[in-house]
């Protein structure tokens, strides 16, 4: 008998059968029956790997626009600084900072 089977074989016989030989009402109840069963649990199974890839990739998207707008904000800090740089190198030292040793930075020495 059909419901003497186990979930695999049902799934074999499901899968293979010609479903030409008699059977009984209840046996084609049953084997409807488990068909839906295997069906939702194989529909299930699908969508919950969809919704993990799609989270997954969701995930990945945002750490690399996070990763794009550091690295953009750290061009923008080595521009800033080697415009510094730049302004400075051909600029002659003040008596006090030759004296304290340290470059004093003006307002138009740093502006952006």
């Amino acid at each position: 008998m059909i419901s003497e089977l186990k979930d695999d074989e049902i799934m074999d016989f499901l899968m293979t059968s010609d479903f030409e030989s008699e059977y009984k009402p209840e046996e084609l109840k049953y084997l409807l029956y488990k068909w839906r069963y295997f069906y939702r649990l194989l529909q299930g199974n699908s969508e919950r790997f969809k919704s993990d890839a799609t989270f997954e990739i969701e995930k990945l998207q945002q750490k690399l626009d996070f990763s794009e707008n550091k690295e953009q904000v750290l061009l923008m800090q080595i521009t800033d600084k080697q415009n510094i740089i730049d302004s400075l190198k051909n600029r002659k030292l003040t008596y006090k900072e030759r004296f304290s040793g340290k470059i004093i930075l003006k307002d138009e020495d740093n502006r952006i």
